[in-house]
C-alpha cells in the first residue's frame, strides 16, 4: 500500500500531535564557566589578580569557557540558565521539585535538600582555612570541589564513601566510627584500593611548565590547562634560588649532587633571569608585530607558569603522593605534592593517616633484601625464648596488626 506525500505528511502530523512531550534533562557542570582571569581568580580564592590578559581553562580551539559559538553558560540559542521553552528549574509540565505524579516540591515526601531527614553538612567547610597553599613567588595549589561534599554530621565524613563501597556486597553500609576506621585501614594495608576511588578531587595548580610536564605524566587523572594560544600571558617565571642549584649526580641521570660554587650559582642565576627577560621581549615583540599567538609562545621557556585543574581520585592521588614526595623526586614537584597532602589531612585525616603508615613511612623489602635480613639475625634466634609481646612500638597496633606483625617477623627470622 502506497501513500502520496501529502498524505504521508498528514499521518505524521497526527502522530506528533498525539505524542506525550517526554521532559529534556541536561547535565551541566557544577563549576560555572568563566571566560576571564580575574573570575578564575576569585574562583581559585586567592590573595589578588593575576596579571591582566592570562587566560585559564582553554582548550583545543574554543576560547576560555566557551563551547563551539555560544557564549559561556548558553546550550544553542536558549538564554543562560534556560533550558529549550521551560522557566529555569522547571523540566518539562512539572513543577520545580516534581518526581513523575508527586505534587510540587514533593520527592518521596522529602523536603527539597533533605535526604531521608539526614542533617547534611559540607565536608570542605570542614578546612576553610587549609584548602590552599601559595608556593614560591607566582605558585599555588587549591583544593577546588571534592566528592563526596555533602556528607552525615557524626561519621566519618567523606571517608564514609570508602567503607560504603567496601560493604556494598554485604548491605552493611557505614558502622560505628571506630569499626569504620579499622576498615578502611585493612583496606589500604592490604592494598584493596578500589574503594579508595569513591573520593574524587578537584584541584586548581599554577606551576612551572617544566613541573606540570611531569604532572601530566600521572594519566589517571583529568587536566585542563592554560592555552596561550587564546591570550597574551604573562612574564612569570620560576627562578631557582641559590642554595637550589647543584651539580649533576654521575650515578643517577635524573638525580642531583653537592651544591655548586656559591660564584658560579650567582652567576648561572643571573644567566636565567637575563634569559626569562629576553625570551619575553621577543615574545612580546613579535605579538605587538602582529604575529599570531599561537607562534609567537614557542620562543617561551619551560620557567613559565602555567595554570590547570586537575581532577583525581584517591587511589590515584595516593600514588602521585608516593612517587612525587619520594627523595628522588625534583625538588620543586615535591613542594606541591607536600602541599596537597597537607591539604588532604583536613579533608580525609584517617584516609592520609593509613597512607602515611603503609605507604610513605613503610619500608618494602625485595625477596634479596628478605633473605640479606634473615643472615643478619641469625645471632638473635637464641633470644627468641626471651620476646615478650606488645613491646612499646607494637602498642598502636590493633590486634590483627599484631598478628600480621608477628608473621613477617617469622618469615624474616626475627625473634
Amino acid at each position: 500500500m502506497s501513500h502520496g506525500s501529502s498524505e504521508v505528511l498528514d499521518l505524521l502530523d497526527l502522530v506528533d500531535s498525539q505524542a506525550t512531550p517526554r521532559p529534556r534533562v541536561f547535565f551541566m557542570s557544577a563549576t560555572p564557566m568563566v571566560d576571564s582571569a580575574s573570575e578564575v581568580a576569585d574562583m581559585l580564592g586567592l590573595l589578588g589578580p593575576l596579571p591582566a590578559g592570562e587566560a585559564l581553562g582553554g582548550i583545543a580551539d574554543e576560547e576560555p569557557g566557551e563551547i563551539a559559538d555560544e557564549e559561556p553558560g548558553e546550550i544553542a540559542d536558549e538564554e543562560p540558565g534556560e533550558v529549550a521553552d521551560e522557566e529555569p528549574g522547571e523540566v518539562a509540565d512539572e513543577e520545580p521539585g516534581e518526581v513523575a505524579g508527586e505534587g510540587p516540591g514533593e520527592v518521596a515526601d522529602e523536603e527539597p535538600g533533605e535526604v531521608a531527614d539526614e542533617a547534611l553538612g559540607d565536608a570542605l567547610a570542614r578546612v576553610p582555612d587549609n584548602r590552599e597553599r601559595l608556593l614560591g613567588a607566582h605558585g599555588f595549589v587549591r583544593l577546588i570541589d571534592a566528592m563526596p561534599r555533602l556528607t552525615e554530621g557524626g561519621g566519618l565524613g567523606p571517608e564514609a564513601a570508602i567503607v560504603q563501597a567496601a560493604r556494598v556486597s554485604t548491605g552493611a553500609g557505614t558502622k560505628t566510627v571506630q569499626a569504620d576506621e579499622a576498615l578502611l585501614r585493612y583496606l589500604y594495608r592490604h592494598d584493596h584500593h578500589t574503594p579508595f576511588e569513591m573520593v574524587v578531587l578537584k584541584f586548581g595548580v599554577r606551576a612551572p611548565i617544566f613541573t606540570a610536564r611531569q604532572w601530566m605524566r600521572h594519566r589517571a587523572g583529568s587536566f585542563n590547562e592554560q592555552s596561550a594560544r587564546y591570550g597574551k600571558v604573562p612574564a612569570d617565571f620560576y627562578v631557582p634560588e641559590p642554595e637550589e642549584l647543584r651539580a649533576q649526580s654521575r650515578a643517577n641521570r635524573q638525580g642531583t649532587d653537592e651544591p655548586l660554587p656559591s660564584e658560579d650559582a650567582e652567576k648561572i642565576r643571573r644567566e636565567m633571569i637575563w634569559g626569562d627577560e629576553y625570551a619575553t621581549e621577543v615574545y612580546e615583540g613579535n605579538l605587538d608585530k602582529g604575529l599570531t599567538r599561537e607562534l609567537a609562545r614557542i620562543v617561551l621557556p619551560v620557567a613559565l607558569y602555567t595554570t590547570f585543574y586537575w581532577t583525581v581520585n584517591l587511589r590515584n592521588l595516593f600514588h602521585f603522593l608516593e612517587l612525587r614526595l619520594a627523595p628522588e623526586a625534583q625538588a620543586n614537584i615535591r613542594a606541591y605534592a607536600a602541599a596537597i597532602l597537607d591539604i588532604l589531612r583536613g579533608y580525609c585525616p584517617l584516609a592520609v593517616r593509613a597512607f602515611e603508615d603503609y605507604t610513605l613511612n613503610a619500608v618494602r623489602l625485595t625477596a634479596i633484601e628478605t633473605r640479606a635480613l634473615r643472615a643478619l639475625v641469625t645471632d638473635l634466634r637464641d633470644a627468641a625464648a626471651h620476646y615478650q609481646a606488645p613491646t612499646e612500638a607494637e602498642a598502636g597496633m590493633s590486634a590483627r596488626e599484631r598478628a600480621e606483625w608477628a608473621r613477617k617477623r617469622s618469615l624474616l627470622g626475627l625473634p
